[in-house]
């Protein structure tokens, strides 16, 4: 996955103006009936639930930050081809990164496109907080680091691939760290023996056994170092119950009922040629034998381990459960709160203010700051409950 700040040519044009332009690319040219571009849609801390009006909103919070052009940031949030995210999982996504780049509780569009060989998110923020009214900065300017960090997360909680040259990981405990080793110095000191890739590594702590990339790694190494000839390589895979085939761009290893990249053990299609000579496929009748072998269970790392791993594993799917409980009843908290908050606003504001504008300011204020309490204590209330989940 990966973000994209879009830079926008402001000269010349109102901020009204650039607002308009880009939630109506958002929506796919046609704010009223959008075209089947647009997959899925939504709206954030707006009282809107059309982009019109959303439009007229986030243009009237823009007016309070005349010295600034541009008020509104335009992100692009893009999966790997192949990669199909739900309407679900692109709200989580976008929910995620506005977390992360710190802009919890701003004006925001998003528009989720399947036009393209890759699904996308385009993202409208806008950078005025509702109630300061000031223009925020995310991690004080590095935005780009921020995202960077929301990318990760996302990858993390919903099982993407992260691209090659990713800036950060998250383990298997959430935490997140800067990715410091590349695919093109994880090897060990012999340079044939690659390790587990970090989403391997992951799986190995959380089922306390090795990782398919390690048993082909160490089964499979010798035989990639001594091969010949392509025919060689064929036949010493099928003794191992593997076979080596070309996908893609690239190569992957079939081994014990698993799918690996070729590369995540140094056997690129690309790197063997250059000693094997041009590909030469298996004997189709040798990969009919391998594909009927039965699959044999993957072993514990150790025998200590398996216990303890085992134990872990009962551990950590009741907290799971109990944490999507927890965060369920959090979001219709906090969806109750919205509609209750909006009910209010309607209500104390409807009817003609012609002539009343100080009024009308004055109770929007109150309002406001009302809200602000109400959306404060409940915050609270939620933390403590997460922190009473983590003991």
């Amino acid at each position: 996955m990966i973000a994209k700040k879009i830079h926008r040519d402001s000269a010349g044009r109102t901020a009204a103006t650039q607002i308009a332009a880009l939630v109506n690319y958002i929506f796919a040219g046609d704010l009223d009936d959008p075209t089947d571009k647009l997959v899925a849609s939504g709206f954030m801390n707006l009282y809107s639930d059309s982009a019109k009006a959303a439009v007229a909103e986030m243009t009237a919070l823009s007016m309070s930050a005349p010295k600034s052009k541009m008020p509104v940031s335009h992100w692009v949030i893009s999966w790997k081809q192949g990669e199909a995210p739900t309407v679900d999982q692109a709200r989580q996504a976008v929910e995620t990164f506005v977390r992360e780049t710190g802009f919890r509780g701003h004006q925001i569009v998003w528009g989720m496109h399947g036009n393209t060989s890759n699904r996308h998110v385009h993202v409208a923020i806008n950078r005025i907080h509702p109630e300061s009214e000031r223009v925020v900065k995310p991690n004080r300017g590095f935005d780009r680091l921020a995202a960077q960090r929301a990318i990760a997360y996302v990858e993390h909680a919903q099982g993407w691939s992260h691209e090659r040259n990713s800036k950060y990981m998250v383990d298997d405990f959430g935490r997140i760290h800067e990715r410091k080793a590349s695919a093109a110095t994880n090897t060990e000191a012999d340079g044939e023996r690659f390790l587990p890739d970090y989403r391997a590594r992951g799986a190995e702590l959380r089922q306390g056994v090795k990782s398919h990339q390690r048993i082909a790694n160490e089964e499979l190494a010798a035989v990639i170092r001594d091969a010949k000839t392509w025919a060689e390589l064929h036949t010493s895979f099928a003794y191992h119950c593997a076979t080596y085939e070309l996908y893609g761009g690239g190569a992957v290893i079939k081994m014990n009922g698993a799918t690996i990249k070729a590369s995540t053990i140094g056997a690129s299609p690309k790197k063997l040629s250059r000693r094997l000579g041009p590909f030469q496929p298996c004997d189709p009748s040798i990969s009919a034998v391998v594909a009927a072998a039965p699959t044999i269970p993957l072993q514990p790392i150790d025998a200590e381990g398996a216990a303890y791993h085992e134990e872990r594993a009962v551990v950590n799917d009741a907290r799971r459960r109990a944490r999507a409980k927890l965060d369920t009843r959090i979001d219709a908290m906090r969806e109750a709160l919205k509609v209750q908050q909006r009910a209010e606003r309607d209500s104390a504001l409807q009817g003609s203010w012609e002539g009343k504008g100080n009024e009308r300011n004055a109770i929007e204020a109150v309002i406001a700051e009302k809200h602000k309490r109400e959306r404060d204590e409940l915050q609270a209330s939620i933390k403590r409950e997460r922190e009473a989940l983590r003991e």
